[in-house]
């Protein structure tokens, strides 16, 4: 009779535990789903989006990274180098987005410029100057 009361015992804490996995992986779904909903309204994932905004700040970073040279099985390897362009644009609600950019759209514009901004979620699109045509 007593072996019954530790099984009993063993089979709660299994369901609990069953319980407590569900309820957390479903947390963590619901958490997933609520999160991408937030991000895609919040960054006009739904399409290109167009906002009036004014340059604030403009950045570059470079990216180094290890590369095998062709053929090689030693630790013979060159380095690579990438330099990004990133512009920080803000609305007129003072909501600051930064972007990737081209070299040659980084070149063209500067902090202070004021205009229509068109993105596609987190992807730059253009920037058009205000009394430019």
């Amino acid at each position: 009779m007593e072996d019954t009361g530790h099984l009993q015992i063993l089979q709660n804490g299994m369901k609990i535990a069953g319980v407590a996995l569900f309820c957390a992986a479903a947390g963590f779904v619901i958490y997933w789903i609520i999160r991408r909903i937030i991000r895609t309204y919040a960054t006009g994932d739904a399409g290109n989006s167009r906002k009036t905004v004014t340059i604030v700040s403009k950045r570059t970073e470079i990216k180094r990274q290890k590369r095998n040279l062709p053929g090689q099985y030693t630790a013979k390897y060159r380095m690579e180098e990438t330099v990004w362009h990133y512009v920080t644009f803000e609305t007129e609600y003072g909501i600051r987005t930064e972007y990737s950019v081209s070299r040659e759209q980084y070149d063209m514009l500067f902090e202070g410029d004021k205009g229509k901004l068109t993105a596609n979620g987190s992807t730059f699109v253009k920037f058009e100057k205000e009394g430019w045509a």
